[in-house]
C-alpha cells in the first residue's frame, strides 16, 4: 500500500499544491466532517476549542514565557497534573468542579439543539431555507 493510499491528506496536497495546476483543487475528505457542527449541536457536545484555547492562556500565563525552557515546562506540567488530580478526587466527593455556565447560553444551546434535531422533518417537507433562518436566529455573535 502506497503512502497515498494511507494519507489521503497526501495526495490532497499534491493534487492542490504541487504541479498538477491543470486539475481542479479538490476537498480534503476529513474537511466537511472536521468542521460540520451539526453532529455536536445534536449530541449537545462543545462547538469550539474555547476550552482547550482558555486552558492554554492560562498556562502559558503561569509559565509566565513565551517559550519555556524543557525544566521549567516539566515542572509546571507536574504542577497542572497535581491541580487536575486534585479537581478530580474534589468531583469525585460531589464537590463542583466548575461554575455552571449562564442560563442564556443553556438555552441558547437547547434551542440549537431542538432545531438541529428537526432537520430531517425540514429536509423532507423541501423547507431549508427556513431551517436555515431558524439557525440563524438563534446564533449569538458578540
Amino acid at each position: 500500500m502506497s503512502p497515498k493510499d494511507k494519507f489521503p491528506n497526501v495526495k490532497f496536497h499534491e493534487n492542490t499544491f504541487t504541479n498538477k495546476f491543470h486539475e481542479q483543487p479538490q476537498v480534503p475528505p476529513e474537511q466537511i466532517a472536521v468542521w460540520n457542527q451539526h453532529d455536536a449541536t445534536k449530541e449537545g457536545a462543545h462547538r469550539t476549542n474555547n476550552l482547550s484555547e482558555d486552558w492554554h492562556n492560562r498556562f502559558r500565563l503561569v509559565v509566565a514565557k513565551h517559550h519555556p525552557d524543557l525544566y521549567s515546562a516539566l515542572t509546571e506540567f507536574q504542577k497542572e497534573q497535581a491541580d487536575t488530580e486534585s479537581l478530580v478526587e474534589g468531583f469525585e466527593l460531589g464537590r463542583a468542579v466548575k461554575a455552571a455556565p449562564e442560563s442564556k447560553w443553556v438555552a441558547t444551546q437547547k434551542r440549537l439543539q431542538t432545531i438541529t434535531l428537526a432537520y430531517p422533518t425540514y429536509k423532507e417537507e423541501d423547507r431549508v431555507i427556513p431551517f436555515l433562518r431558524a439557525l440563524g436566529h438563534n446564533i449569538v455573535i458578540s
